[in-house]
């Protein structure tokens, strides 16, 4: 199941109403600031996990989604929607469970020094209550052991039942299978680094550089970081951590495994918040065989956020293969996250003079674009270079629409075409100056033209 529709009215910024048609599969949502990216997937995110009454701005809004069964469709009514328990009961009297819509704000978190994790803000004694909460990495660390003590019982159950020969679905080795999903699909982001496609458990608490002195150590006192540890490309050093905080396996040469706190902040977050969604969905799923191939809601607001031009290109085809059932809603300023998107998959939202923000899709296929075509067509950015050259750009363009110029002006406007034809050549975009220069020829040729023909007559 995923969402076909939503109409947006009352709801600032959306003063006059506004349908959107959903991708099954991807809907990124471009526009200038102030245009109501965020807004769409916080509306969402509310109608799927805020419990309440409903907002008075929020009467206009309406949700339409579509069951899948065989071959068929079956298109729910115009409904209102409320809030998540509403949606609960409209999904369950179509005879499925609501699929779960995991939001990611800007604000990606990483996660602090060890020594900081015992520290950490108590986020429930639930796995459920630790995962309600907004992501971050501190929270992350805590689902981690949330859920490894889940499974633990899972396990402890699962084998009870099979030494009775009772009937049961083996569900808790489903927790050991979560790295390996979340660190390949971050591997295929961020691979020139992440070289590894499991978790290593980053335990600590010895010195190893007084090793032989401590020939009764006590092994009890060790910290065990669950999946914490990551084996990377770099050859790691510790003389930056404090011995308490090094890992035990130390003199071991392969794999090198290090904290992912200690990674660059792309690679981390990344990691992180792709981790988080596994473990949402894990755990919404009960551990369930090919928990990572049902239907889930990706709400991501700022997808490219301390991406590579590089990653931001790899981010959502990684994602659509690692999570088969996932549909994308992000936001975005980046024309590398836009390239390689099919037809219907770009929202752009713009305001007019008044304020009022519309909505269109793309209807064609955005394979083979460059950056530069997608923002003229995408993003409205009609001369994507330095603001400096665009004014010096626009004012060539004035004085040459003038029919008569100053001293001043005719000395301004060579010097104009001079900056901006020196500042293309000795830039990377030499068709620009060609197309400046061919403007100027042309211009020059009517006028002297028009003197021709103002002397025949």
């Amino acid at each position: 199941m995923h969402l076909t529709k939503m109409r947006f009215g009352g709801i600032p910024p959306f003063t006059q109403p506004v349908e959107f048609r959903f991708d099954p599969r991807v809907n990124v949502f471009v526009g200038p600031n102030a245009t109501g990216k965020s807004r769409l997937l916080s509306e969402i995110d509310y109608c799927f996990n805020r419990k309440g009454s409903i907002r008075p701005e929020r009467i206009d809004s309406r949700l339409h989604i579509r069951k899948e069964s065989g071959y068929g469709e079956d298109w729910a009514k115009n409904l209102l929607c409320a809030d998540a328990d509403f949606v609960d009961a409209y999904f369950l009297s179509h005879g499925n469970p609501k699929p779960p819509a995991i939001y990611l704000g800007p604000i990606r978190e990483g996660l602090p020094r060890i020594s900081d994790l015992d520290d950490a803000e108590f986020y429930g004694s639930t796995a459920e209550e630790v995962l309600s909460g907004p992501f971050c990495g501190t929270r992350l660390a805590a689902a981690v052991e949330a859920l490894h003590g889940k499974y633990s019982d899972m396990f402890e159950n699962e084998n009870k039942a099979r030494e009775e020969d009772s009937p049961i679905e083996r569900r808790a080795w489903n927790f050991l299978y979560i790295d390996t999903v979340s660190h390949a699909c971050a591997k295929d982001i961020c691979n020139e680094l992440i070289a590894s496609e499991r978790a290593l458990n980053y335990p600590t608490g010895l010195d190893l550089e007084f090793i032989a002195d401590q020939p009764v150590a006590d092994f009890e006192g060790l910290s065990i970081n669950r999946l914490l540890g990551i084996s990377t490309g770099d050859i790691p050093t510790f003389e930056h951590i404090p011995p308490e905080e090094r890992p035990i396996d130390l003199a071991v040469t392969s794999p090198k495994r290090i904290y992912v706190g200690d990674l660059s902040s792309g690679s981390q977050s990344t990691l992180l918040w792709v981790w988080w969604l596994a473990l949402k969905m894990l755990n919404h799923y009960e551990f369930a065989n090919g928990w990572n191939q049902k239907p889930a809601i990706l709400l991501i607001d700022e997808i490219e956020n301390h991406l590579h031009p590089t990653w931001q290109r790899r981010v959502i085809p990684a994602l659509l293969n690692h999570f088969p059932g996932l549909q994308i809603f992000a936001t975005t300023h980046s024309p590398f996250v836009v390239a390689g998107l099919r037809a219907g998959q770009v929202h752009m939202l713009k305001r007019d003079a008044n304020g009022v923000v519309t909505a269109t899709t793309n209807d064609r296929d955005i394979i083979g674009w460059t950056t530069d075509e997608i923002l003229r067509t995408f993003m409205n950015v009609d001369e994507p270079t330095d603001q400096l050259t665009v004014d010096r750009t626009n004012r060539l363009r004035e004085l040459r629409g003038m029919e008569t110029l100053s001293d001043a002006e005719s000395e301004e406007l060579a010097q104009l075409r001079r900056q901006i034809n020196d500042d293309f050549i000795s830039s990377s975009t030499p068709l620009e100056a060609q197309r400046e220069r061919y403007g100027e020829m042309m211009l020059e040729f009517l006028r002297s033209r028009q003197s021709e023909l103002s002397q025949e007559d």
